[in-house]
């Protein structure tokens, strides 16, 4: 009777053992996931606001040069991270979130 308890018992510890590593790789998939969104959300600010500096008239007094380009370009990178990161982010990150982890939950 006790040998029986005893497999018992191994077998709800090792039940409960994959049940928590199942759970600890979908939260690890899920974060990975956030991540991925939340970069795409950024990348396609920068894309916004790349286009919206190309609107501006003119080049200023002394022109645009190769440096001026590379730091504008980088500013626009910062600018749409912290943008995407923060508490005012314009959403696309969350509907691609539900959306994508909506869709892998039915494969």
């Amino acid at each position: 009777m006790r040998l029986n308890s005893d497999v018992q018992m191994s077998m709800v510890s090792e039940s409960r053992l994959a049940g928590d590593a199942k759970a600890a790789a979908r939260a690890a998939e899920d974060a990975r996931l956030k991540e991925a969104c939340a970069g795409f959300e950024a990348i396609m600010l920068q894309t916004m606001l790349k286009g919206m500096r190309q609107t501006l008239p003119g080049d200023g007094i002394f022109g645009q040069g190769q440096a001026e380009e590379i730091w504008q370009s980088r500013l626009d990178q910062e600018l749409a991270e912290r943008i995407s990161k923060g508490g005012n982010s314009p959403g696309l990150r969350d509907f691609l979130y539900r959306q994508l982890s909506r869709s892998g939950g039915d494969g």
